[in-house]
């Protein structure tokens, strides 16, 4: 999903900066294309057009050093999360449930 953020941010390099906003449109058309092909349980990539709309407009706007920034961060805490995660899974009382 970061990938496709990226790929899109630096897309966005093509278009004036006026017309940033109507990547707001991509979940809209995502979400469509999902309830049409709600047959194919691909609720994935549905659930991540809400993630593309916000993060295209934001990664556009970033230097090369906020960019980096902002990978090292959002990695870190994807980290963190798991880590609690596991953690809290590994509880005695969690895993009888």
């Amino acid at each position: 999903m970061v990938a496709i953020n990226i790929l899109g941010a630096l897309g966005t390099q093509l278009f004036p900066p006026q017309y940033v906003g109507l990547l707001g449109f991509l979940p809209i058309i995502l979400g469509r294309k999902a309830w049409f092909d709600y047959h194919n349980k691909e609720k994935t990539k549905a659930n991540g057009a809400d993630n593309i709309g916000v993060y295209i407009p934001v990664f556009s706007q970033y230097d090369l050093v906020d960019f980096f920034t902002t990978l090292i961060i959002f990695a870190g805490m994807i980290y963190l999360w798991c880590y609690i995660g596991h953690h809290i899974a590994n509880i005695s009382y969690v895993r009888k449930k």
